[in-house]
């Protein structure tokens, strides 16, 4: 093995234990001496987008297509260093050129669905895309990661739930296909198992932030469900009392009872569904803050309820009521603020 395969080797090895700064600086030297040495460059841009420095693997990309025209990875992993930095358009043109380069890699299609999907356009095009990649490498869990981000793009969470599934029958310990399946399961009403999904993906690659990130968006959504139950419920019943005005004291605390039940049980549904790493995170500001204000507001409205005269009930359930619907509103600006963002989609590795 020549000095510069030796080299090569050894930056190989340094990616794939996420050294990536060892590895460009390896790869430096090489492609000092070796300017036309494609492989190096493409190794040079997967240390870049390893390292998040983007705009230098575009570089390094564009020096490998230089340096061989005809191959598909250098476009491919120009393609990966632009969907990073948001240039849906510029990762698309580069996809397909890597596609009509070299029709029958699988890879270049799942850069094609990748790409389209990052457009928001024309997902059929991915869904075609995404199928080709299957087609060509049906073992491979990649390809059908892809198919379910694709399904779950076109509202098909069933077949997308099978495709995920398929990905992690071939590859257990597969984060992406863990991340998007918890995407899809977050999706439903009661999604307390998604944070199950998001907390395994999280074990498989700890350095992902996606994952963990998504796991707080899971809580922060079971929480906001028992609010948001909790005060439909409170003007539910306030509508329904003014159109009973012989309502009693004692009925009309029921009334707030049982909305304080249902805020309950919605939360107690999403909480016996996580794992215990995820419940933890309830009892976090500010998660725990909003929840003690909401049901802060109940305890003020019984109180107002039951201290105020029988000629005043009317008046004082409107107050009450105000009071339970502004505290809601105050606390899901509080949890939007404190918000990291809706559940995400997994990086793929160029």
């Amino acid at each position: 093995m020549t000095e510069i395969a030796q080299a090569l080797a050894r930056a190989k090895v340094m990616l794939d234990l996420q050294r990536h700064d060892e590895a460009a600086g390896v790869l430096g030297p090489i492609l000092a001496a070796d300017p036309g040495n494609s492989t190096g460059w493409c190794l040079l841009a997967l240390a870049h987008i390893g390292a998040g420095r983007f705009e230098d693997a575009i570089v390094s990309a564009g020096r490998a297509i230089a340096a061989a025209p005809d191959h598909d990875w250098p476009h491919r992993l120009a393609c990966t260093a632009q969907l990073r930095m948001g240039n849906a358009r510029a990762a698309l043109r580069a996809a397909e050129e890597a596609r009509r380069l070299v029709p029958q890699s699988w890879q270049a299609h799942v850069c094609v669905a990748e790409a389209t999907l990052a457009t928001g356009e024309n997902f059929h095009l991915a869904a075609e895309a995404a199928a080709t990649a299957r087609a060509l490498a049906p073992n491979v869990p990649e390809v059908h990661v892809i198919s379910g981000k694709v399904s779950f793009a076109l509202a098909r969470r069933k077949a997308a739930r099978a495709h995920l599934e398929r990905a992690l029958a071939l590859d257990p310990q597969h984060g992406g296909a863990l991340n998007e399946l918890g995407r899809v399961t977050v999706t439903g009403p009661f999604s307390g198992h998604a944070a199950r999904y998001f907390l395994q993906a999280v074990r498989t690659d700890p350095r992902v932030g996606t994952y963990s990130s998504n796991v707080d968006v899971t809580v922060r959504r079971a929480v906001g469900l028992a609010i948001y139950i909790g005060g439909v419920a409170a003007v539910v019943l306030y509508l329904a009392t003014t159109m009973m005005t012989h309502l009693s004291r004692a009925q009309i605390l029921i009334g707030l009872a049982a909305c304080v039940l249902l805020m309950t049980v919605a939360g107690a549904v999403q909480y016996l569904q996580m794992p215990p790493q995820a419940r933890s995170l309830i009892r976090r500001r500010p998660n725990l803050a909003a929840l003690t204000v909401c049901y802060a507001s109940f305890l003020t409205a019984f109180a107002m309820m039951a201290l105020s005269s029988t000629a005043a009930l009317p008046n004082m359930l409107a107050g009450a009521i105000a009071i339970i619907v502004v505290s809601r509103l105050v606390m899901a600006l509080w949890l939007l603020r404190h918000k990291p963002g809706r559940a995400t989609g997994s990086q793929r590795r160029a």
